[in-house]
């Protein structure tokens, strides 16, 4: 075998390889645009399905406002105190009545505006302060954030 038949087997050897490279980041490029809605996916299966005792069916935000309606996925009465959306604490006065399996809509002004080309898609991890009817202060910390895509009017 030549020396100049190696060498161009080895560049088209290699031109084979950048090429198949560069389809396989092209291909997880577009992956990677919808990983927002594989996380917002996500976000829906655990606030209205494991999270507990307050779950959140519904969510979401225009302008800097927040809209959830919250659920009380438990048989007992709860005192809502406060709710933390990614340290930003929210006091709701001497508190909300939430009773067993009850909804309550509630909306949550003062956050970070949405924006068509900066701010599109809100993530927040949620905590809640909550009385128990024995008087108990308790923490929900969310195990995973409330996510979504901005919403404008």
């Amino acid at each position: 075998m030549a020396n100049g038949q190696a060498a161009m087997e080895y560049l088209v050897l290699l031109a084979i390889i950048l090429v198949v490279a560069l389809i396989g980041i092209v291909i997880l490029g577009g992956f990677a645009e919808g990983g927002g809605n594989a996380m917002e996916t996500s976000s829906k299966a655990y606030w209205s399905g494991s999270a507990i005792p307050f779950g959140i069916e519904q969510w979401a935000q225009i302008n800097d406002t927040l809209y959830i309606t919250l659920v009380n996925k438990r048989p007992e009465r709860y005192i809502l105190r406060s709710i933390s959306l990614s340290g930003d604490v929210k006091t709701l006065g001497v508190g909300w009545t939430v009773g067993p399996n009850a909804r309550k809509n509630i909306s949550i002004s003062g956050l970070t505006q949405c924006d068509r080309a900066a701010y599109d898609y809100f993530s927040y991890d949620m905590i809640f302060n909550y009385t128990t009817t024995n008087g108990v202060d308790r923490l929900q910390i969310g195990a995973k954030p409330l996510e979504g895509s901005c919403s404008f009017p």
